[in-house]
């Protein structure tokens, strides 16, 4: 190949490189998790950074196999599929509920989620975040205003 075009090439991919390698720094330390699915009612779970598979119980190789159905409890499946159809006409979701721990154990999440283009195709990226410490300060204060109002 011609020394020239050599050039152009890497001066185009090494930006690429270094953007590839900033994206994937801040996918794998990010404390939500992060996880990239099927665009369908069951959502096979296609990437996943360590974030969701500790925060729901399991590691990543097990968190990987998963389908994002089974994090979802089953009395909110209807949501969930209208969550899905909002996303596939180019809406993003963002919405308070739980999910499921790999010991069954339920937890408050906010999760926010959208159709995007991965590797040539439509697929689910969603953010989770655990909202467990954030239910206790809500309640802790709840029960002092309650103390509260029963002095007065």
């Amino acid at each position: 190949m011609d020394q020239k075009y050599e050039t152009i090439i890497e001066d185009y991919l090494d930006p690429l490189a270094e953007y590839e390698q900033l994206f994937r720094t801040v996918f794998e330390r990010s404390q939500d998790a992060v996880f990239v699915s099927e665009p369908d009612p069951e959502g096979a779970v296609i990437e996943a950074n360590p974030a969701a598979a500790e925060m729901h119980g399991y590691s990543i190789e097990e968190f990987a196999k998963l389908k994002t159905s089974q994090l979802h409890p089953i009395e909110s499946v209807h949501r969930a599929k209208a969550g899905l159809d909002r996303m596939l006409e180019g809406g993003w979701v963002e919405v308070e509920h739980e999910h499921i721990r790999k010991d069954g154990s339920r937890f408050p999440v906010l999760y926010r989620a959208g159709a995007v283009q991965y590797l040539g195709r439509k697929v689910i990226l969603s953010f989770v975040r655990d909202l467990t410490s954030e239910k206790r300060v809500e309640d802790a204060l709840l029960q002092c205003e309650m103390t509260l109002a029963s002095w007065i």
